[in-house]
């Protein structure tokens, strides 16, 4: 009986060792969110930085500590913290390809480079695990970003950029 609680104890402790390992901790993680090749989203600084060739603008986000908790809690549990390496989620259908690109800094060093196509194409086949995961983690953050009025600004910001420069691509 003692043997069994004891195995039941160790196993419940390195359960829990391995979901911390997904758990999104400021001070190991920093997320770096292209949500378009103008836009980019530094979350633990709560920063969006827009440049568009010679024009360059930093904006603080009104992101509340809701939205970022639902942010860490979608990185834990589509467990984003253990892809390493370039990785693409999901293929493009048509050409500039649009989707999110996430870079995953762990302790100051890039761990992965996400791209998350917003659209897939599936050739009948079915969507992988990982692709479920990651589009459920773009999600999320798609979703967290539209709520925000300041990132409205930004990508207004954005589309007056390309209006003054004729050149129409978001």
């Amino acid at each position: 009986m003692g043997k069994i609680v004891f195995a039941a104890i160790l196993c419940l402790l390195s359960s829990c060792k391995s979901a911390s390992r997904y758990t999104y901790d400021e001070q190991k993680y920093n997320l770096i969110i292209e949500y378009n090749p103008w836009i980019k989203i530094d979350l633990n600084n709560r920063v969006a930085i827009m440049e568009f060739h010679d024009f360059k603008s930093v904006d603080t986000l009104d992101l509340t500590t809701a939205s970022i908790d639902a942010i860490k809690s979608s990185f834990e549990k589509n467990r984003i913290g253990i892809i390493h390496g370039d990785v693409s989620y999901g293929d493009p259908l048509e050409l500039p390809a649009w989707g999110l690109k996430v870079k995953i800094f762990r302790a100051e060093k890039l761990q992965a480079y996400l791209s998350i196509f917003n659209e897939i194409h599936f050739n009948n086949s079915p969507v992988s695990e990982g692709d479920k995961h990651a589009f459920r983690f773009k999600d999320e953050i798609y979703r967290v970003l539209e709520k925000s009025k300041k990132f409205k600004a930004v990508k207004e910001k954005c589309r007056e950029q390309q209006k003054k420069s004729n050149e129409y691509l978001m």
